[in-house]
């Protein structure tokens, strides 16, 4: 089965690599509900790469003209 970038498979460390930010800004970010996750039934938090891409994408300022 093909997996799909909506699974939540990314740990909060890669998670953080990916945006370019610290661990602990994007647990700053999750507890504000800025960034979506997933948190699992043993207290860990996932993140889906395509939810990390709408984070970002939304984080860019329009270009000045």
């Amino acid at each position: 089965m093909a997996e799909s970038i909506r699974d939540p498979d990314l740990s909060e460390a890669q998670a953080a690599r990916i945006l370019g930010i610290s661990d602990r800004t994007l647990r700053r970010y999750r507890r504000a509900g800025q960034v979506a996750h997933m948190a699992l039934p043993s207290g860990r938090v996932r993140y889906s790469l395509a939810d990390l891409i709408s984070f970002r994408e939304g984080c860019r300022s329009p270009a000045k003209v």
